[in-house]
């Protein structure tokens, strides 16, 4: 597979990364990837074996898992 489709999948994680609190669209995500969503869609699944939409969902879960975890610690501490 070329560098390029693995430097472009690494550029939307890391955009995906940085805008986990606003809404996120495949389109907007492939847009900002250079890629149109079919093809990015594809691309994405192939390099990460999941969906564009699951990995937002599991990182969004994630943060949401952490910040709950954080605020049972301070309510802990109290």
């Amino acid at each position: 597979m070329h560098s390029e489709y693995w430097t472009s999948v690494q550029a939307a994680i890391d955009h995906i990364e940085e805008s986990l609190e606003t809404p996120l669209h495949l389109y907007d995500i492939a847009r900002y990837a250079g890629f149109c969503d079919y093809h990015f869609h594809r691309l994405f699944q192939q390099i990460t074996n999941e969906t564009v939409m699951d990995y937002v969902r599991k990182r969004r879960l994630a943060k949401a898992t952490n910040i709950d975890r954080e605020i049972c610690h301070l309510h802990y501490m109290d």
